[in-house]
């Protein structure tokens, strides 16, 4: 709904929250910018939780400069968020004429690229092109297994989801639909030692993230290996190989949500049949700054058109 809104002119900015992806997985289908901030940047007071250590709040808007600007309003400890960090204020807002010159960035050699459709790879290696023509420095790198990542996330968020309606599960269970009925009984069903697991691989997963990042500014990737599917379509050809639409949506987004890191969708163009398509820029713990004059430096790179739906 927030990206539609935002995609369509309804709205300058909207709020989304992502535990697995619903910020930028709708920016990347919408054709908007999204983010998803640093775990404990913006706080979660007010929104419902899902997974406890998974769920983040974030801006949507159709620029990125537009998404810095709502941040800088959105960032700042809490004290009602218990997981809200304290950091110094600063600005989030890019300059006026932001320059690639001097960044380095990963493009992933394994996961990212691996399973996604032709028309999307094309799209996001055409943009890491342009990117690299302004001035940015691309340098090789492998990430993590990325299905042992969305593994560590899903056991966490099943886990975790569980215990947050747990309460209601006791008292209210009719009110529950069947589909997440049976996901919430899969996550009461989870051993304790399968989510302890979890964790412990998960920062073990986060160290590898990081000290790549030591080595580059950031991490470019597609945000979604497909562009919109249709309104109810449970499965999605990807090359001739066919895949659960969900499964497929958020496969290059819920291990982020992990490992907290933040990672910003902006969009990277358009496909054949004329639907947008996203790249996310990974990046540093608190480099939500850097993130946004990368991202807008790879914006004005691009100059892509803007396209509104037709309501025809």
């Amino acid at each position: 709904g927030a990206g539609a809104a935002v995609a369509t002119g309804m709205c300058l900015f909207a709020t989304g929250t992502d535990t697995g992806g619903s910020i930028r997985v709708p920016a990347s289908y919408c054709g908007v910018v999204g983010l998803k901030p640093t775990f404990g940047l913006v706080s979660k007071h007010g929104a419902l939780p899902l997974g406890f250590s998974l769920d983040h709040v974030g801006p949507m808007a159709q620029t990125v400069r537009d998404a810095a600007a709502a941040l800088e309003v959105m960032a700042g400890y809490d004290p009602l968020d218990p997981t809200s960090v304290r950091r110094e204020s600063y600005s989030f807002m890019p300059s006026s004429g932001p320059a690639l010159n001097g960044v380095r960035i990963v493009l992933p050699q394994n996961f990212y690229f691996e399973k996604t459709g032709s028309d999307i790879r094309a799209l996001v290696l055409a943009a890491a092109q342009s990117a690299e023509a302004a001035g940015a420095t691309f340098v090789v790198g492998r990430v993590p297994d990325g299905d042992q990542l969305n593994t560590v996330a899903q056991v966490t968020l099943l886990s975790e989801a569980a215990s947050v309606h747990e309460p209601y599960l006791r008292k209210r269970r009719q009110d529950y639909g069947a589909d997440v009925l049976a996901l919430l009984e899969l996550g009461r069903a989870v051993p304790a030692t399968h989510y302890i697991q979890a964790q412990r691989m998960r920062k073990r997963i986060l160290g590898v993230y990081l000290e790549l990042l030591k080595k580059a500014d950031c991490i470019l990737a597609p945000a979604t290996p497909i562009a919109a599917p249709a309104i109810g379509q449970d499965e999605i050809s990807i090359n001739g190989e066919m895949e659960d639409t969900r499964i497929a949506s958020t496969r290059l987004c819920r291990g982020v949500n992990a490992l907290g890191l933040p990672s910003l969708v902006i969009p990277a163009g358009f496909t054949a049949e004329g639907l947008p398509a996203g790249l996310q820029l990974i990046g540093r713990p608190f480099g939500e700054a850097q993130l946004f004059s990368i991202g807008a430096a790879i914006e004005a790179s691009l100059n892509l058109d803007r396209r509104e739906p037709s309501f025809d």
